[in-house]
């Protein structure tokens, strides 16, 4: 297994991720504010766009660890921790 962690061949594509997911954040953040009253009004979508907005978030942060320079079973743990604690904040009504 010494072999199967290549950060080398994945750059590109959480380069790429971090980029669309940091503009499809701004985007759903500019449809939210743009329709805020609405927003607001039904908890239903409140609650859709918290989520949504976070689950890119968190996303969003994945990727960055991922190119940040570190050993790999750090990089583990943290994503480990990440993906807990946002599915704990997603899970929570």
């Amino acid at each position: 297994m010494a072999n199967a962690y290549h950060p080398e061949a994945w750059h590109e594509l959480y380069v790429t991720m971090g980029g669309a997911l940091a503009a499809l954040t701004g985007l759903l953040f500019v449809a939210t504010s743009l329709h805020a009253d609405k927003v607001a009004q039904t908890p239903h979508w409140a609650r859709r766009a918290f989520t949504n907005a976070f689950a890119l978030i968190a996303a969003l942060i994945e990727s960055l660890l991922v190119l940040a320079p570190q050993p790999p079973e750090w990089l583990g743990y943290e994503l480990i921790a990440l993906n807990l604690s946002a599915l704990f904040v997603l899970m929570t009504p």
